[in-house]
Order: C-alpha cells, then sequence, then structure tokens
C-alpha cells in the first residue's frame, strides 16, 4: 500500500545560484588582496578559503525547509510554505535522481505540470548532511508514489541541473587543491613551482 504522505528537506535554489555566482568574484577578491600583502599570503588565503567554503555551507543549510508530499486519490498536495495542489491528470512527468556527491549535495525533484515545472532540491533531514537509512528510505517511498501515479521521464533540462550541481563541488576541489600544493611546495622548500603566480613571490 502506498504511503499517504512522505516528509522531506529541501535546499532554496536561490540561495545557491547566488552563492555559486559569488563564488569565483570572492575568489579573485582574494588573490587581489594577497597581491596587496607585504608578507607571505599563504595563510590569509587558506583562512579566507575555509571562511568562505562554510559560510557557504552554512548559508544554505540555513535556507532549508521541510515540505510534505499528500498523495489522494485524485491529487497531490504539496505542503510548505506555500501550498500546491496538482492534479494526477494535470502532471505530465516527473523525474527523481541523485546528484554527485549524492551522500553530500542529495536529490533533485522535478515535477513537470500545465504551468511549468516544479523543483525540490532534497537534502538530509538532520543538518549534519549524513544521510542515514531514513532519508534513502524516503526517497524510495517517494519516488515509488509518483511512479504508481506519474509518468518517470528524463528531460534535458535534468543534464543542465546535474552539470550546474557540479559547478561549487568542481571550484571548490580545485581550490583545496591548490591550497593543497601550495602548502606541499612550502614544506618541501619548491616554492619557484609557483613563480609565475605574483602574490607567491
Amino acid at each position: 500500500m502506498m504511503k499517504q504522505n512522505t516528509q522531506i528537506r529541501i535546499i532554496n535554489f536561490k540561495i545557491f545560484i547566488i552563492s555559486t555566482l559569488l563564488l569565483i568574484p570572492l575568489l579573485l577578491l582574494i588573490i587581489y588582496i594577497s597581491n596587496k600583502l607585504s608578507y607571505n599570503p599563504v595563510y590569509f588565503i587558506i583562512i579566507s578559503l575555509v571562511v568562505i567554503v562554510g559560510s557557504m555551507i552554512r548559508l544554505e543549510q540555513k535556507s532549508t525547509k521541510y515540505v510534505i508530499f499528500n498523495f489522494k486519490d485524485n491529487k497531490l498536495l504539496i505542503e510548505g510554505k506555500q501550498n500546491e495542489s496538482l492534479l494526477y491528470s494535470k502532471i505530465f512527468n516527473f523525474n527523481l535522481y541523485s546528484l554527485f556527491p549524492k551522500k553530500k549535495l542529495g536529490y533533485i525533484l522535478r515535477i513537470q505540470q500545465e504551468k511549468g515545472n516544479f523543483y525540490f532540491w532534497i537534502t538530509t533531514k538532520n543538518k549534519n548532511m549524513k544521510w542515514s537509512k531514513n532519508d534513502y528510505q524516503n526517497i524510495l517511498i517517494l519516488n515509488n508514489s509518483l511512479e504508481q501515479k506519474v509518468q518517470k521521464k528524463q528531460l534535458f533540462i535534468d543534464y543542465i541541473i546535474f552539470g550546474i550541481a557540479l559547478i561549487p563541488t568542481i571550484i571548490i576541489s580545485f581550490v583545496f587543491l591548490f591550497v593543497f600544493v601550495v602548502l606541499f611546495s612550502l614544506i618541501t622548500g619548491n616554492i619557484e613551482w609557483f613563480q609565475y603566480l605574483e602574490f607567491l613571490n
């Protein structure tokens, strides 16, 4: 028997987009300030990067909210900050898929209906970002409940969302790789590796 309702916690898309757009200017600002410092800027760079990344994660966690999907006989009720009532006959399709890495970025639920698409970025119910068995069970229940009522279909927009979601992960990975290489070069005395970077001279 299909479970009548499922509660999930979602991340605010607007906050994610804003924080992503701000990431590159902030990185450029760090480099600019580093060029102006009269002392070795390595520690300033490392501390600044840790603060920025930590602030982004904290901001996204603060923007989360709980949403309840209530499955009725002929319609889906979405109860949250703004309630929605969607007739199954008016829903064209849906898709529910994990982002990479899913244990950190979570899942995307897209519901396409007459007025357009509804998007939900699903994260863990707890705020420590660790996925539990209950979290995965909720995803499975939500997917199965929707499949019983609506066609599941992958659209081109799903590939775009998956790609956009990778941008912060790629940038942050490069940042930490850069910090690691800088620290390794300082420890081993190979600072000449970075002579082309003015702020490390």
